[in-house]
């Protein structure tokens, strides 16, 4: 089954690659029949993965900042520094 959000993702690395499951999930993505479909697939956090460098876009412990930064509610996505 293929995973239908990026915490899915995240939560299959554990026993899965990369390579595989990444793959599937953007087949999803770009299948998704709205642009309200796919934030909803993207907006829940991913656990870590403890592995440094599929968590190295993990921004949790990086501080926001700056005007582009500020979020009008806290499900508004945000980029990280």
């Amino acid at each position: 089954m293929r995973p239908n959000t990026l915490s899915e993702v995240a939560s299959r690395l554990a026993t899965e690659t990369l390579d595989k499951v990444l793959p599937e999930f953007l087949d999803e993505f770009y299948a998704a029949e709205s642009n309200r479909r796919r934030y909803l697939m993207l907006v829940e956090q991913p656990g870590r993965t403890g592995n440094l460098r599929h968590d190295a876009l993990d921004c949790r412990d990086r501080p926001l900042s700056g005007p582009s930064l500020q979020a009008k509610s806290s499900t508004d996505l945000v980029e990280c520094p």
